[in-house]
């Protein structure tokens, strides 16, 4: 319905609107199987009929979701999914903007700063930054934010639709194809492997001339390696990609802030080795929180070894803001990711110190 929903769409018609393919990849069900389920009376008609014109009124209502007056949007009528379409809570994309701006006063009221985001899934990391820059701005044009503000690459056609729907709820057909380029279907997961790939990318589609201040997101944590188990099962493994699009897009913006897995921090995963110690003995790092228990970020998701998020800018050299949380509470400290005396990270401020007596004793 986000992406193709029509006024005339109904129980009959519902599967209808798209080819079988992508009703299985939205729906986690083959058209058939929704058929079947349809004809033996698992739906009743009315209510399915009477929730698809609420929903599309409801969404026409929030189009304009940059207003001041607009507290929700159509997103938060969209029940967590159960398919490989796994959206960004809006309350983390709003954790990591508001950090973002604290360690950037006034980030959101410059009108030459251009955010990119290089794997949309929704589209809402840019309604919400475009929130921000609409209310601070001041002529109150949001065709002009998000035409010299807003960018973003989404991977598949379907999360193209998606995000366009999202973000051009305002907009007529006419408005749409002026700023529907800002925003095109471009899946990274070959390119971004490739020396300067991201670079490369953004040349082709947006011109030599572009360059962005902030890239800003939640890119593809892993993606099969066609591995082989002992028992013999082909396709039974997986290789983290989410590095790629941290050390590509540390090369081409000033700020970087990205939601990802927080395995790296102790080396785990194949091939993190190199991108592990970069990391913890990175000072650029300015704020970096941790989240020991991955539901507290994806609640519907199992991230195994904790998730985290950060903001990093290219012109700072210093400590790091850190904060840890745990299933109870919330620590925060300044200090190094990297603990000289163990090579690690030690989490917790109290252990980082007892180690340093130790250590000092020891010499």
């Amino acid at each position: 319905l986000m992406a193709y929903g029509k006024s005339d769409t109904n129980l009959d018609n519902f599967h209808k609107f798209v080819s079988k393919e992508v009703f299985i990849e939205l729906t986690g069900i083959s058209d058939e199987d929704f058929k079947s389920l349809r004809d033996e009376g698992l739906f009743n008609e009315s209510v399915f009929n009477a929730a698809i014109k609420h929903f599309l009124k409801r969404k026409k209502e929030l189009g304009k979701y940059f207003e001041q007056d607009k507290d929700e949007d159509i997103f938060d009528y969209i029940p967590p999914q159960q398919t490989n379409q796994i959206f960004t809570p809006k309350t983390v994309i709003n954790q990591m903007l508001d950090i973002l701006e604290q360690e950037n006063p006034g980030i959101f009221k410059n009108p030459h700063i251009k955010f990119f985001d290089p794997n949309m899934k929704s589209g809402q990391y840019i309604t919400e930054i475009a929130k921000r820059l609409y209310r601070n701005s001041k002529d109150k044009d949001i065709n002009r934010i998000i035409k010299d503000q807003l960018f973003g690459f989404a991977p598949t056609k379907i999360l193209t639709d998606i995000t366009h729907e999202m973000i051009f709820g305002w907009a007529d057909f006419k408005e749409r194809e002026k700023l529907k380029n800002n925003f095109p279907e471009v899946n990274l997961l070959t390119d971004i492997k490739e020396p300067n790939g991201l670079r490369d990318r953004i040349t082709e589609v947006y011109g030599e001339d572009m360059k962005f201040d902030v890239i800003i997101g939640n890119p593809p944590y892993q993606e099969n390696d066609n591995g082989v188990r002992e028992n013999g099962m082909v396709n039974a493994s997986a290789s983290p990609i989410y590095q790629y699009f941290v050390d590509e897009a540390k090369k081409i913006s000033k700020i970087q802030c990205f939601v990802i897995p927080s395995r790296w921090m102790s080396g785990a995963g194949k091939g993190l080795k190199k991108f592990s110690l970069e990391m913890l003995e990175d000072h650029s790092i300015k704020r970096f929180k941790l989240f020991l228990n991955p539901k507290d970020v994806f609640p519907d998701n199992d991230v195994k070894g904790g998730i985290c998020y950060f903001v990093r800018d290219n012109m700072y050299s210093g400590k790091t803001n850190i904060e840890i949380k745990t299933d109870h509470e919330s620590r925060s400290y300044f200090g190094f990711l990297l603990n000289p005396n163990s090579h690690t990270f030690i989490p917790f401020k109290e252990l980082s110190d007892i180690l340093e007596k130790v250590s000092k004793k020891e010499d």
